[in-house]
């Protein structure tokens, strides 16, 4: 997910790596399914990428070389095979997120293949994986965000109600009763803002004892939040002012921090930050000035030093995986950098 001086993209505990780069220019012929028009948005996850054109024609690619599903089942040497998340239906989008893929070892079933996205008249479209019924979401037009996670998904509907579908395994916990401006879901933490601006987090009730999931963070300062991102034990949110407030989940491997967190060292970003992301080790914040900055990574202490920049630039959106990193330009440019398997970083030309 990073550029030549990206030496964040993290390969185990260090956040330092050389990358290789793609971009497309608004002004190319356009391939196959879109025609020539700029990019607006985009997601990636290590595998595939989408992104949704200036007139909402979304384009996917990735998964090359991966075995197609037979059956509903992956091949037994595959650890992970297409099950088609490249292949978006022909709605007009506003909105598009892949989720996370999820580690472990080997499986026959990788309930995180799919994507979700937010078409202009306000319905949700999902594609790819749907053994849990991940890809199949209400048949409304009211939604105005949709967070994807394994196995599930939630829809952020327009008077701030959360609608979720999938394995009730992964999703939804917490939501209820409350009214929300932006959620963030993951494999095992859900965060969201509320519409009078506060935010919280919780863990899914299968990651804590008992049946009932715990609140892990009301978090101070007070204020009003307009942006989250969060992985699986941590979470970063913005205020009015840009201000970033980062927190933890866990003491330890395993440990839930039910009833309190602790601050992540962070470094302070230079300016504002617009826009939050969290993968696995780092966070990377989009600045007020455009330009793209980590301001954590784990494994790294305080006192030492990181490249704050992440990718040099300026960039008016951008979407981060566990080994890439996707970022488009004010002129609808979009370039991807970063470990690039499987294709994910080949942007169409």
């Amino acid at each position: 997910m990073r550029s030549s001086t990206l030496t964040w993209l993290l390969l185990s505990l260090g956040c330092h790596v050389p990358k290789t780069s793609e971009t497309a220019s608004p002004d190319s012929s356009g391939s196959g399914r879109c025609a020539a028009h700029a990019w607006q948005s985009v997601s990636t996850n290590d595998y595939t990428t989408c992104g949704i054109h200036t007139d909402g024609c979304i384009e996917c690619w990735g998964n090359e070389g991966m075995e197609p599903a037979v059956d509903g089942v992956c091949h037994e040497e595959y650890q992970r095979c297409d099950w088609g998340s490249a292949a978006p239906p022909d709605d007009r989008f506003v909105q598009v997120e892949m989720a996370a893929l999820a580690g472990g070892a080997p499986r026959e079933s990788y309930h995180e293949l799919f994507a979700c996205g937010v078409t202009t008249d306000g319905h949700i479209r999902c594609w790819g994986q749907n053994d849990l019924g991940q890809a199949t979401p209400p048949d409304d037009d009211d939604f105005t965000q949709v967070s994807v996670m394994e196995g599930a998904a939630c829809g952020l509907r327009a008077n701030g109600d959360v609608t979720c579908w999938g394995s009730s395994f992964y999703h939804g916990w917490g939501f209820e009763d409350t009214q929300y401006s932006y959620i963030e879901t993951t494999g095992t933490v859900n965060c969201g803002i509320t519409i009078e601006g506060s935010w919280s987090c919780w863990t899914l009730p299968r990651m804590v004892e008992g049946p009932e999931g715990g609140t892990v963070a009301d978090p101070p300062p007070a204020g009003i939040f307009t942006r989250i991102g969060a992985d699986e034990d941590a979470a970063c949110a913005i205020d009015e002012e840009g201000a970033l407030t980062c927190i933890g989940f866990w003491n330890g491997p395993g440990e839930v921090v039910a009833d309190d967190f602790y601050r992540i060292p962070s470094l302070a970003p230079s300016l504002p930050a617009q826009d939050v992301q969290l993968e696995t080790n780092f966070a990377v914040v989009l600045l007020s000035d455009g330009t793209i900055e980590d301001v954590f990574c784990r494994g790294v202490t305080n006192e030492q030093v990181l490249d704050n920049t992440v990718m040099p630039g300026i960039w008016t959106s951008f979407s981060v995986n566990e080994h890439d990193i996707c970022a488009i330009t004010p002129e609808g440019a979009l370039t991807c950098t970063g470990g690039c398997a499987y294709g994910a970083c080949d942007v169409p030309e």
